[in-house]
């Protein structure tokens, strides 16, 4: 499938969904999905004593609204555990692994590893556990012991590198998971999906010439706007070249539109001809309706509504909670997630049905030149 570039995009968003996910029938009654979740109090031994926005309340009102809402109850939780060295070592050196360890060990009670990154001294434990935690709810939907999934971990990851720890992120939960189930189980074709409203650098970086995984990032792009890194030229290098697929939005105020419409031309038609065996999202929620630090406007039908998309492409999804600071906004844009991934229909009424002439045309001639950029690769 060749990706085909059009000056205008004319469809409303509802309209750019229906037409991606018709194939898969909607059922709002009982379903027989099998859908795993992670999530353990131990996750929250990570803190800071002062004021941070990566804070342990960011999980716990994202499981209370699950509870409440009568969704946890529907899952099959899978336990987080401690990663092992090798499962790490498969994505971060044995240097950055230490670092981190007499970092968290030494914190009093809280230390940092760079302006944005606090360890206190149960950090590095709390990070290997959503580590661990992932590769065995991933490992369980790719062996079809579970349908789908999602780790409703932190601390988050995709900032981190092989070599270094940054941006909140401690390890980087979604690579390891990648990297691990390419060794245990051969995979040759895995997808991850970044929707977080930060550029994942980290994830980028370990596999910028890895052929055998894609990596999918839409992202804001403004001066000054953290990591800064992102380019829609950012292609891959190597053998990895055209496996590396940015969407830098540069509108403010960006939401559902850019997103499903980024989906529908750019990712959904890429993914087709890449097939891949089993897709990992990095999930943020910072790019929500009312993120302080995102200031974008994605609902949680907006959320739901790429989720589908992705289980249309292969029902074997799993995500991973990453960046999210505005806890009603991660916690309704959760429970959106939950309820696709168990086979709900989700409430479209907060999808706009229209987008303003020239925001449309802006986005247009954003992905006008995503896509000049790759077709040569698909």
């Amino acid at each position: 499938m060749r990706l085909r570039c059009s000056r205008f995009i004319k469809m409303s968003v509802r309209g750019i969904f229906n037409c991606c996910v018709a194939k898969r029938q909607d059922c709002g009654g009982p379903s027989n999905m099998r859908t795993g979740i992670v999530y353990d109090e131990r996750f929250e031994l990570h803190t800071n004593h002062s004021f941070h926005p990566e804070c342990p309340q960011r999980t716990q009102s994202i499981v209370k609204k699950l509870r409440d809402e009568g969704i946890l109850e529907r899952c099959i939780r899978v336990p987080a555990r401690k990663s092992t060295v090798k499962e790490l070592e498969s994505t971060h050196s044995k240097t950055q692994i230490q670092k981190l360890e007499e970092t968290s060990a030494a914190a009093d009670p809280c230390g940092s590893i760079d302006g944005d990154t606090y360890v206190c001294r149960d950090s590095e434990f709390a990070a290997r556990l959503c580590v661990g935690g992932l590769i065995d709810l991933a490992s369980k939907v790719w062996l079809g012991d579970l349908s789908n999934g999602m780790a409703c971990v932190r601390p988050p990851g995709h900032h981190a590198d092989g070599s270094t720890s940054m941006g909140f992120c401690l390890y980087n939960s979604v690579a390891v998971c990648a990297n691990v189930l390419k060794s245990k189980f051969g995979l040759e074709r895995i997808l991850i999906v970044d929707w977080d409203v930060h550029h994942g650098n980290g994830t980028q970086d370990i596999f910028y010439q890895d052929p055998s995984v894609m990596y999918f990032s839409i992202h804001k792009k403004a001066t000054f706007f953290y990591p800064g890194s992102g380019n829609l030229s950012e292609i891959g290098h190597g053998k990895g070249r055209g496996k590396n697929v940015n969407v830098p939005v540069t509108i403010p105020g960006a939401g559902d539109y850019e997103f499903l419409t980024s989906f529908r031309r750019v990712f959904v038609p890429i993914a087709r001809e890449f097939d891949p065996e089993i897709i990992l999202v990095s999930c943020g929620f910072d790019a929500a309706r009312g993120d302080p630090l995102g200031s974008f406007n994605v609902s949680p039908s907006g959320y739901a509504k790429m989720t589908k998309m992705l289980l249309d492409l292969n029902s074997k999804v799993v995500l991973a909670l990453e960046g999210g600071y505005n806890l009603t906004s991660i916690s309704n844009s959760a429970v959106a997630v939950f309820k696709t991934l168990l086979g709900e229909t989700v409430d479209e009424s907060d999808i706009p049905d229209e987008v303003h002439p020239k925001k449309k045309k802006q986005f247009a001639e954003v992905l006008e030149k995503v896509i000049r950029t790759q077709q040569k690769y698909w």
